[in-house]
């Protein structure tokens, strides 16, 4: 689609949890996603990566975290 957006992300994205045990979810991904959708793509996935980070806290990353951004103009 002109102007669209792919977006494939391993499940390591929505499973990180914080502090509280709480995840981040598909929605808080596509929150992100939303936000940042004007943006190029690795500034996507940059953005999506730091988000993470500060949702996780001190919380160890378990999962693999992989995101793949396509920008279509």
């Amino acid at each position: 689609p002109r102007q669209g957006l792919l977006m494939i992300g391993t499940d390591g994205i929505w499973e990180t949890q914080n502090e509280a045990g709480h995840s981040f979810g598909k929605e808080g991904l596509m929150n992100v996603v939303r936000a940042t959708a004007h943006l190029p793509a690795a500034e996507i996935c940059n953005f999506v990566a730091e988000r993470l980070r500060e949702f996780r806290g001190s919380v160890p990353q378990r999962d693999d975290v992989t995101l793949v951004v396509v920008k279509f103009v």
